[in-house]
């Protein structure tokens, strides 16, 4: 038991031996709440270190599947308007106009009615301009202007059946620019063709590639090779063309990864015009007709002619 001062010389020697207590006690207490500070503030950190990755994990897994999302829509968006839109496609080739055969038209407008296609692809030779050709042009034919002219006022009634079309550029149809090329002229002097046909929706292009409706692509081209299966082929995927007025056919082959069609339309003209006469003497006679695309699947549509030479009026 603690005995108490009575002199004031123990008061103070009492007294200094409970201030060096307390600060002991004081040192005691400022180490061990230092060190359990610390510690706290190392579990804290932790755990923060861990929200924040969690945090950063969940951003990031949130980020990643609205990301896969966005993606899915965009690849069904695409397979949409790209393929779904092409379930029906008509490919018309080398009507040579003003020389193309007088039913020619109305067989069009037939298969329209028919088959209602959402594409259409004129694939080449839709203008034959017989007066400026790089060959010996017919002096009893129409002059330059006037075959324009002419060709003008059938360009209308397509356009009137077919008001959107894609054509694809050809060696008849681009004489206007390779007579300007031969010449020197600039293309800056010149209207394009839709301006000076009057067109308002029909587009010029080169060598086209679609997606089908059934996914796979299919190349046209005015005329690559009298045989399409190279085109094919070559390209490793379906091709069309015209060109070629004897060829009217649909070829297949096919890898281990799928099946694959050439297909070769014919054309539409007059073969008795003085503008053909360059194949009066051949054995082998133009196949008048075109082609259409359906899901993937390519038809033949011949234009069956009496013996008159006219259309028989009904499409087989």
């Amino acid at each position: 038991m603690a005995k108490n001062p009575k002199t004031t010389g123990e008061h103070i020697v009492a007294l200094y031996g409970h201030i060096t207590g307390l600060k002991k006690d004081i040192a005691n207490l400022k180490s061990n709440h230092i060190k359990h500070l610390h510690q706290d503030v190392e579990k804290i950190d932790s755990k923060f270190d861990k929200l924040t990755s969690w945090i950063v994990y969940g951003v990031g897994a949130v980020a990643i599947l609205f990301l896969t999302q966005l993606l899915y829509i965009s690849l069904n968006s695409y397979t949409t308007t790209t393929c779904m839109s092409h379930k029906k496609i008509l490919v018309i080739s080398d009507m040579h106009i003003p020389y193309h055969h007088k039913d020619s038209i109305k067989f069009l407008k037939e298969i329209k009615k028919e088959f209602k296609p959402d594409t259409v692809i004129n694939i080449g030779d839709s203008l034959d301009f017989h007066a400026i050709s790089m060959h010996d042009s017919n002096p009893d034919l129409f002059s330059a202007g006037q075959e324009l002219a002419e060709a003008r006022k059938y360009v209308k009634e397509l356009e009137d059946i077919f008001p959107v079309v894609t054509e694809v550029d050809s060696n008849h149809s681009s004489l206007v620019y390779r007579r300007a090329l031969k010449h020197g002229m600039s293309k800056e002097f010149l209207k394009d063709y839709g301006e000076f046909l009057g067109t308002k929706k029909w587009k010029w292009i080169d060598d086209l590639t679609l997606t089908m409706s059934n996914g796979q692509r299919c190349f046209f081209t005015h005329g690559r090779s009298a045989d399409i299966l190279k085109v094919s082929q070559t390209m490793g995927m379906s091709a069309v063309q015209g060109h070629y007025h004897t060829k009217f056919v649909i070829s297949w082959w096919a890898n281990p990864d799928n099946l694959f069609f050439g297909l070769n339309v014919g054309c539409l003209i007059n073969q008795k015009s003085m503008a053909f006469a360059y194949a009066k003497n051949f054995k082998t006679r133009f196949i008048l007709g075109c082609g259409i695309i359906l899901n993937g699947i390519p038809r033949l549509l011949p234009m069956v002619l009496n013996q008159k030479g006219d259309w028989i009026g009904k499409i087989v």
